[in-house]
């Protein structure tokens, strides 16, 4: 039912309205009367009425003066105001301001119910309409987050049309990434799958909430996605000046990390850059520098700027490696004490041995023992097993094995073939 209220200083037309028209066939219930403006006010606020009828001449507050304040506090309720013909000139202009309907005295029934009746129409398009709205908009707040990492997700893995479009899609789901300059970084985990997927999401929204900490610290602003199960990417959106504090809080944000989660971690930091179509390439940088650079055994941050860096202190960790392999290949030695040696882990020396030798280091030590084991098995006086123990074989046949895989052929055959 659509509810209306009378307005007018008169007892007996506001009884009239009420009495002798069959307004709930209309689907209408009068929901109360005032005398004047001022009496309706108080009333509109409690009855929340649909439609007012109220009369242009009362004392106290008019008619005109109700129209005014009832379309600045309640915008959609319909007004109807009922004039003569001596204040129908005053009447039109203010109607013509406050959108209200009007009808002149004395008041056809049936113009009265006709004009209700439309109203009625209006009324109830326009509260579909709210409903529609106030439904998806619940249906929007249900799905943001999913919504704004989709967006984000979009900026990141490059799936839009223009900047523009996904600027304006992003504000309208609440992501605010106008801004000078841009920088993207990935946390990578070393979180197991085996732990199970509920561990794994507390675990991201453990970290996401703890960057959203250290990003209010630095007064940066930042949107975080989850791109992998191990991967929680943040675009920052910030000015150029404040680029000098981003080694800051990548520092500040390494040692809380390391402080509040139990897993590995490593932290690559993309370049900045000053348009947001350019965010996906600081995204592949972030990304490179963790596929390449870095090992999950490390508490560590990488910069992509410091990638030619980074790749030299690898050439000189394995240099520094070899030479140690070389001085020492006749003792017992694994990838774990040499690893040790250039104090890094195991893991680690095993990933830029071999980018940097193409080998993997269990096989480069054999055929350094093995090549070792040539030369020795020139010397007749030499007992086979004895060359095995000089090129780092405890057991002779584990070398014996060696020797055939790499040369083709067994130490005794080769050493016949030598001599």
């Amino acid at each position: 039912m659509i509810k209306m209220m009378i307005v007018d200083d008169e007892p007996l037309i506001r009884k009239g309205f009420t009495i002798t028209i069959d307004w709930e066939s209309y689907g209408i219930v009068i929901v109360g009367e005032a005398a004047n403006g001022k009496e309706a006010l108080v009333k509109i606020e409690k009855l929340e009425p649909d439609i007012i009828v109220t009369d242009i001449k009362m004392p106290i507050m008019d008619g005109i003066d109700l129209s005014k304040e009832i379309t600045k506090k309640y915008s959609d309720i319909k007004i109807i105001i009922l004039s003569g013909y001596n204040e129908f000139e005053y009447a039109q202009q203010i109607l013509k301001t406050n959108a209200c309907d009007y009808l002149l005295k004395p008041v056809n029934v049936e113009e009265l119910i006709k004009l209700v009746i439309k109203l009625k129409g209006e009324i109830i398009k326009h509260k579909e309409k709210k409903e529609i709205i106030n439904k998806k908009d619940k249906l929007i707040e249900c799905y943001k987050d999913d919504i704004k990492s989709k967006i984000l997700k979009d900026i990141l893995i490059p799936n839009y049309s223009s900047s523009n479009d996904i600027l304006e899609q992003a504000k309208f789901i609440g992501l605010d990434l106008e801004g000078e300059s841009y920088c993207v970084f990935i946390v990578k985990m070393d979180m197991e799958v085996a732990k199970g997927q509920r561990y794994l999401t507390k675990k991201q929204k453990d970290i996401g909430n703890l960057i959203r900490d250290i990003l209010q610290i630095y007064n940066f602003k930042g949107f975080i996605c989850y791109t992998h199960y191990n991967f929680l990417a943040c675009i920052l959106v910030n000015n150029k000046e404040l680029k000098n504090a981003y080694i800051q809080f990548y520092e500040n944000l390494k040692d809380n990390l390391s402080k509040s989660i139990e897993e590995k971690f490593c932290i690559g930091v993309g370049t900045i850059c000053n348009n947001i179509h350019e965010i996906s390439d600081s995204y592949k940088n972030a990304k490179y520098v963790l596929d390449n650079l870095t090992f999950l055994g490390k508490n560590s941050v990488v910069f992509y700027d410091n990638k030619d860096s980074n790749i030299n202190k690898y050439k000189k960790i394995v240099k520094v490696a070899i030479d140690y392999v070389y001085a020492n290949y006749d003792r017992n030695i694994t990838l774990a004490q040499v690893a040790e040696f250039v104090l890094i882990s195991p893991n680690y020396f095993s990933k830029i041995f071999k980018e940097e030798t193409n080998k993997n280091f269990i096989d480069w030590l054999n055929e350094l023992r093995i090549h070792k084991a040539k030369n020795l098995l020139k010397d007749p006086l030499l007992k086979i097993y004895e060359v095995a123990e000089k090129v780092g074989y405890s057991d002779y046949k584990y070398f014996s094995y060696n020797f055939k895989k790499y040369t083709g052929i067994s130490a005794k055959d080769y050493r016949e073939k030598n001599n």
